[in-house]
């Protein structure tokens, strides 16, 4: 799989990006948004609420304030942040949903919802879907950060989404920098082309190793239909849930399925996987029918190249097109270590012939440990790449 993701995201697809703020103020407010409302109000009840999310983007969202849109409405999006909104990870900015049901923002051509340069954002209660313009080029729920000389923003929460119809569904990162004390939770993440979900930042440099993400908690996210790119003859799209550049990960009881089938690139997608990052923890989660549309990959669950101190444990994977569970780096570069698969279940993976087995080690790969898992189906071995044998793995057999 690909050692990189492209970090930096079109900061204008045919937008006039933001509007002048209105006034600053240090109260909490919360301001109401309502297709029957009118931009000429003050916005700060339900019956004076505004009535587009361009008046929202016009306003300057201090710490603490927040925005609800009408429950069941449909609202043409974007809805943007900059520098100037939220901030504050202790008084965070809420976006969400008010009445019955949850709000839609759509956006045919640009983000659902893009923050650029801050946190300290909490969005929840929504549903944001795209169409074919933005599923070539942006984010559904997008946080990027681009300023020299900061360290990682902290605080982003995404809660009870549901975001279909992008390049990606979820994407959080950098060009230098991204994010710290992220939660994504209770989310469902479908249809859309390279990723339900995806956390990214610069290329990684082995020689110096640093991570543009910090404390990333991933828990109950669904990630499934994510098509993959058949333009794409360079690296892999169609994953599911996808961990880069990251200190400190955590994926717990999460799914991800039906992903990747238009993948042809040299190196395909991954149900739920992490590359280029340290102290991954991905458990209790299932990863089914996976697939590529190529040779390679198709994998339920993967810690890939520059990945370290890792762990695979009490996961389900079955019916994929490659590997139950891949360890591989075999780029000139890229190395693999220290990282554990143990006590998980893999089931009729590989699904294709070739030469993975439900558990599979290849590669540059270094001390690894594999154990206490359960094999079965036609791809019921491990398969250790010679090269990996060749550098001092501690490979033990399954536990059936």
């Amino acid at each position: 799989m690909a050692s990189r993701r492209s970090a930096a995201v079109a900061l204008a697809v045919g937008l006039g990006l933001f509007s002048t703020p209105s006034c600053a103020t240090s109260a909490e407010r919360t301001y109401y948004v309502d297709p029957a409302g009118s931009d000429d109000s003050d916005g700060l009840s339900a019956g004076s609420a505004w009535r587009t999310l361009d008046r929202v983007n016009a306003a300057l969202l201090t710490p603490g304030d927040t925005v609800l849109l009408r429950g069941g409405a449909r609202f043409e999006g974007p809805l943007l942040l900059d520098g100037k909104d939220a901030g504050n990870a202790e008084r965070p900015v809420t976006i969400g949903s008010y009445g019955d049901g949850r709000a839609i923002v759509s956006s045919q051509r640009n983000w659902g919802i893009y923050a650029h340069n801050t946190a300290g954002v909490d969005i929840r209660d929504l549903v944001v879907t795209g169409g074919p313009d933005a599923r070539r080029t942006v984010g559904g729920i997008s946080f990027y950060h681009d300023t020299a000389g900061q360290g990682p923003l902290d605080g982003v929460t995404i809660s009870r989404v549901e975001v279909s119809g992008f390049k990606n569904g979820v994407e959080v990162g950098g060009a230098l920098a991204g994010f710290r004390d992220v939660v994504i939770t209770d989310s469902t993440l479908h249809d859309n082309v390279e990723a339900g979900l995806s956390v990214y930042g610069p290329e990684f440099a082995d020689n110096a190793p640093s991570y543009a993400n910090e404390n990333i908690r991933i828990t109950s996210v669904e990630a499934y239909h994510n098509s993959g790119d058949e333009t794409n003859e360079t690296r892999n799209t169609g994953n599911g849930i996808m961990l880069g550049s990251v200190r400190g990960g955590h994926i717990d009881k999460s799914t991800a399925y039906d992903n990747g089938w238009l993948c042809s690139a040299p190196e395909g997608p991954a149900g739920i996987w992490a590359y280029d990052s340290t102290g991954i923890v991905i458990e209790n989660s299932v990863a089914h029918d996976n697939l590529t549309g190529g040779t390679v990959d198709g994998d339920g669950f993967d810690l890939d190249q520059n990945v370290s101190d890792s762990v695979l444990q009490h996961n389900h994977a079955y019916d994929n097109d490659g590997a139950g569970f891949l360890l591989y780096a075999t780029r000139a570069g890229t190395s693999n270590t220290n990282n554990a698969v143990h006590d998980n279940r893999s089931e009729n993976s590989p699904r294709r012939p070739g030469w993975y087995g439900g558990i599979t080690v290849a590669g540059h790969v270094t001390g690894a440990q594999v154990h206490g898992n359960t094999v079965t189906g036609p791809g019921a071995a491990i398969t250790v790449d010679p090269a990996a044998a060749a550098n001092d793995n501690a490979i033990q057999p399954p536990q059936n």
